[in-house]
């Protein structure tokens, strides 16, 4: 488990007001489990589920994540960000 704190700036026009600078800075924690099986000596095969959560805790007025049904705003909103990571790979010892 690891816990950590970001900080990203959005000047790409994107942002709520045409030509406005948005800071955001987010707090977050994830945690995960993975296992690795050797099938010989120099090959392994392994795999990993990650779960991830981000709060904005930025001082803005409006949601970082913002409901948009038919191109419009719904009002629903949320600085909160869940996900789940899964992961498979092969790792080669020599």
């Amino acid at each position: 488990m690891s816990l950590g704190v970001s900080a990203a700036s959005n000047d790409t026009g994107l942002s709520p007001a045409a030509g406005e600078t948005v800071e955001y800075i987010h707090v977050g924690a994830r945690a995960g489990f993975g296992v690795e099986a050797r099938l010989t000596s120099w090959i392994a095969v392994n795999t990993a589920i990650r779960v991830f959560v981000l709060e904005n805790v930025s001082q803005e007025n409006s949601p970082e994540y913002q409901e948009v049904v038919d191109g419009r705003l719904t009002g629903r909103g949320t600085d909160t960000a869940v996900g789940l990571l899964p992961t498979m790979g092969m790792t080669l010892y020599f």
